[in-house]
């Protein structure tokens, strides 16, 4: 039997166990159990194993850190109750283990981190579940957890994500795992990855979102078709090509991130599509969602769009590697044949809803299908109802005057946010010659101009609090001052002053965004700009004036088609109903 000891032992005189298999601790539990135990005390004792003069704690390290703070501030509360046993290093693992997977609240990643604990031990898998009373195949999965990276696995410990989301996470290198959490970890709020996120890292040609021909897309990596990194390029076998393969992780990664951002700006610039996110809820976090607001775009949630599914297509290839085990070759070619007249009826009817006009074509932000295009039906934003309007020609699927109004409402909404926008398009463009380092120097000239003047007066007006400026407004002379600053002033020379004020306006004067030009600061930015930069912003206003143009362009034609289309269904007489009896007598027949 275990000599087992029971007695108060100076907090000083006990250390945690460092190969302690838990490892997470939630910090509002810890507060919890800190109050408590300041409070009432501990009451249930701590289990220690004898080291020399010292303890090593088998069970119970809350309790000591809980007790450890408690004695930070009443310095008389320094011993902790505990039990004594004696046990080898083998015999403290099983008991810690035991004492943390009987816990009711204990976390998967918990498990994992102590299963993995009994496998480095000597333990294997099957004695591990047999030991906790799990299956196999569950203590595997619980131990592959742990080769989440320390990043993933404390947001896993804190909610950020799902248990399915932590296993496909697993599967990736520590590199890649990396990657993933810089690109998709926000300090808020749970992480959503979808499996476009996963797709990137997979390298699956098959699934690539980009055109595998495309050499443009990355022109130093080149197409994939035909690249020694691709999978397909040297095997003997034609199945082996179908599950083709990059082995270059980094360079898919690239071209999948390029893609995407290239299918972003020119959705954004279309005036017929609209911005779709796959979830009921706005998703503001995404990066995509964030963008598309930025650029004064609406992005409609699922409450707000009904998608139209379109058929998919499938070679015969394809089909038979899920059927051949039900039909000959012949049998299946027949089979298919049936299927792909099957095809032919879903698509004249998924073309057929396209034609009426009801539906607009979408690219989706967020989601397993992010970077995608399909058609929608925009529903009501505020209610999540169809809009109303009488039906013109009585078919649902049939847009209705109503409907191409709001549309082109949406249109001119649209065209007059993105209008604004341009003059912040500009700004941002030019505020990067506003850094004082290193376009200060680059500004030279004896004597300040006018203009500079004007913006140190700004400049200076702008760092006043509201007392002081309405004094500057009552007095034009400043009679007292008093400089607090390290540099002495007195020994500037003319020139050296006049280039520490144009240090200090390129500094301060810039607002974060132009306001369209509207405000004092936003104008006389411009203006200084024009002085500075003349060519700069004179090529800045040009490319985006073309840009701009050819927008307004798409945006007008379009809303003159639409309302073309609205005047016929307006002219079109109401289809009248056919009379429910008739007075007509029937033929006789003969």
């Amino acid at each position: 039997m275990e000599q087992t000891e029971f007695k108060n032992i100076l907090l000083k005189d006990i250390k945690p166990d460092p190969n302690q298999p838990r490892t997470f601790f939630d910090k509002e539990g810890m507060d919890d159990l800190t109050s408590s135990i300041k409070e009432k005390g501990v009451i249930q004792p701590i289990l220690v194993r004898p080291t020399g003069k010292t303890y090593m704690i088998v069970c119970g390290e809350r309790r000591y850190k809980a007790s450890l703070a408690v004695n930070t501030a009443i310095k008389d509360r320094n011993t902790i109750p505990a039990i004594i046993r004696k046990l080898n290093d083998n015999e403290a693992l099983e008991a810690q283990i035991v004492e943390n997977l009987q816990r009711k609240d204990v976390h998967p990643m918990e498990e994992a981190v102590a299963f993995k604990s009994l496998l480095d031990a000597g333990k294997d898998v099957a004695e591990i579940a047999a030991k906790v009373g799990k299956s196999d195949f569950y203590a595997r999965q619980r131990i592959k957890l742990c080769s989440l990276t320390k990043e993933w696995q404390e947001a896993f410990f804190h909610s950020k994500i799902t248990n399915t989301l932590a296993l496909k996470i697993a599967l990736f290198t520590d590199e890649i795992q990396t990657e993933l959490f810089e690109e998709n970890a926000g300090e808020k709020g749970p992480i959503e990855l979808g499996d476009y996120d996963f797709r990137k890292y997979q390298g699956n040609l098959k699934k690539a979102p980009f055109d595998l021909n495309d050499a443009g897309l990355d022109k130093k990596a080149g197409a994939c078709n035909g690249c020694k990194f691709n999978s397909a390029t040297a095997v003997l076998f034609k199945d082996a090509a179908l599950d083709a393969r990059c082995t270059n992780v980094s360079c898919f990664k690239n071209k999948c991130d390029l893609h995407l951002n290239l299918a972003f700006n020119i959705a954004i610039e279309d005036p017929e599509v609209v911005l779709v996110q796959e979830s009921y809820a706005d998703d503001n976090n995404n990066n995509w969602v964030k963008k598309a607001i930025k650029a004064g775009a609406v992005v409609y949630n699922g409450y707000n769009y009904t998608p139209l599914e379109a058929p998919e297509a499938e070679s015969f290839e394809e089909w038979f590697s899920y059927n051949d085990d039900e039909y000959t070759e012949e049998e299946a070619r027949n089979a298919y044949a049936e299927e792909q007249e099957n095809y032919k009826k879903q698509l004249a009817a998924y073309e057929s809803k396209l034609a009426s006009g009801k539906y607009k074509k979408a690219f989706m932000l967020t989601g397993n299908d992010v970077g995608k295009y399909l058609y929608v039906s925009i529903t009501n934003t505020q209610k999540g109802k169809a809009a109303a309007g009488k039906k013109i020609e009585g078919e649902s699927n049939v847009a209705t005057a109503d409907e191409i109004q709001a549309e082109i409402k949406r249109l001119e909404e649209m065209e007059a946010r993105k209008s604004q926008l341009d003059d912040n398009k500009i700004w941002e463009q030019l505020r990067t010659h506003f850094r004082p380092n290193p376009n200060a120097p680059l500004i030279t000239g004896a004597e300040l101009k006018p203009v500079e003047i004007e913006a140190a007066a700004a400049v200076l007006f702008n760092k006043l609090d509201y007392k002081n400026k309405d004094d500057f407004r009552s007095f034009f002379n400043i009679k007292k001052s008093k400089i607090d600053a390290e540099i002495d002033f007195s020994t500037f020379t003319a020139a050296q002053l006049n280039q520490f004020i144009r240090f200090f306006i390129l500094a301060e004067l810039p607002p974060v965004v132009i306001y369209n030009g509207h405000t004092c600061d936003s104008k006389l930015c411009l203006k200084l700009g024009k002085e500075y930069f003349p060519s700069v912003q004179e090529d800045i206003i040009k490319a985006q004036t073309e840009i701009s143009a050819k927008r307004k362009e798409r945006v007008f034609k379009r809303i003159a088609d639409l309302r073309v289309i609205k005047n016929n269904l307006n002219k079109k007489p109401a289809v009248k109903e056919k009379a429910a009896t008739s007075t007509k007598k029937p033929a006789k027949k003969k």
